[in-house]
C-alpha cells in the first residue's frame, strides 16, 4: 500500500475525532482513495505540487475521506466527485 501524500493518518484521526487505533487500516486506504479520487480531479498526480499541497487539495483529501468513513457503503462515491470537483475547480488541469 502506498504512503498518503496530503496528509497524516494521525490528521485524518483528529479531523475524524477517531481516538482508537482499530480503523487505522481502514482510514489509511479510504484516504489513498481520497487521494486517487483527487487526482482523477485534478487531471497531474499529487505530487506535482511538490513540498507545497494547497490547503484547499489537503482539505478535499480530508472532506472525501471522512465522507467514505461515515458512509462506508459506498452511496456518496459519485457525489464524491462532484464535490472534489467544485473544490478543485482552480487547481484541475482542464487539458486532461
Amino acid at each position: 500500500m502506498r504512503e498518503l501524500i496530503t496528509v497524516t493518518l494521525d490528521e485524518l484521526k483528529i479531523f475524524l475525532r477517531v481516538d482508537a487505533d482499530i480503523d487505522d487500516t481502514l482510514i489509511n486506504a479510504l484516504a489513498i482513495s481520497s487521494e486517487e479520487t483527487v487526482e482523477g480531479v485534478l487531471g497531474f498526480p499529487l505530487s506535482n505540487f511538490g513540498e507545497e499541497i494547497p490547503d484547499i487539495v489537503r482539505q478535499t483529501v480530508c472532506i472525501l475521506t471522512a465522507r467514505r468513513y461515515e458512509n462506508r457503503l459506498g452511496e456518496t462515491l459519485h457525489k464524491d466527485g462532484v464535490l472534489a470537483r467544485s473544490l478543485l475547480q482552480g487547481y484541475r488541469d482542464k487539458t486532461w
